[in-house]
């Protein structure tokens, strides 16, 4: 039997939602937990970026899009803006809760799927992550064992790793692209006695502002997102 995919969330780069932090997961706990630093709108710096927008009439009550009440994305950095700078972000999800009901020999499970739809640019270059984290205790931990779908993969888009060497192409630069990637998991039952188990999805980035070759009109920085997502829940009888 088919299960419809319901829309569950839109995220996307604001001065409001995004968390950073020195480092991918000091960001990731700062956004899954609600705590630290958050980062700032940017104007749009420079003419050579793209902007992430809604089509112009994506909105809400005329369009029927599950999220055309939501706003355009903005450009995100942590401000002061230098050359070589390497600027960790992070946006979580609303969190979602997976449930069992133990009535021996039978247990049922609730089967949470969710399907990720990610679009990102990023001045000048960046890595993503998508990880799901749970509620241990008091707070969001990340899942030891990631599912099936996000595991460890890391997306790059340009030479992060070689900002320290300088920015050696010419106008126009090889990374001014917008990146798209999508992906689904299903998060772990709640096993083996049926208690809840709560989860968030978090969204991590990795943003690079290349060391220039001079003479270079301004170097400015930023990185812009949306993703969406989408949930599909049934249930599992053992």
């Amino acid at each position: 039997m088919l299960h419809p995919m319901a829309p569950f969330q839109r995220l996307i780069s604001n001065g409001g939602t995004v968390f950073v932090g020195v480092d991918r997961e000091e960001a990731e706990i700062y956004a899954a937990n609600g705590t630290g630093g958050m980062a700032s709108a940017v104007t749009m710096l420079s003419l050579d970026w793209p902007a992430l927008k809604k089509y112009d009439n994506d909105l809400s009550p005329a369009s029927p899009s599950p999220f055309s009440g939501d706003a355009n994305p903005e450009y995100i950095w942590q401000p002061p803006i230098s050359d070589g700078q390497t600027r960790a972000f992070a946006i979580a999800s609303n969190s979602f809760t997976v449930t069992g009901l133990f009535i021996p020999p039978i247990t049922t499970f609730e089967r949470a799927t969710f399907s990720v739809c990610l679009s990102a640019f990023s001045d000048n270059a960046m890595t993503a992550k998508i990880t799901l984290y749970e509620q241990v205790g008091g707070s969001y931990v990340k899942v030891p064992a990631q599912p099936a779908g996000l595991g460890d993969f890391i997306l790059v888009a340009g030479t992060p790793n070689t900002s320290s060497t300088g920015l050696t192409e010419t106008i126009p630069y090889n990374w001014q692209d917008i990146r798209v990637y999508s992906t689904s998991f299903t998060a772990p039952l709640a096993v083996p006695t049926g208690a809840p188990r709560t989860f968030k999805v978090v969204i991590s980035f990795m943003a690079t502002n290349y060391l220039p070759i001079a003479p270079v009109p301004g170097n400015p920085a930023g990185l812009q997102f949306i993703a969406d997502l989408y949930q599909e829940v049934d249930e599992v009888i053992g």
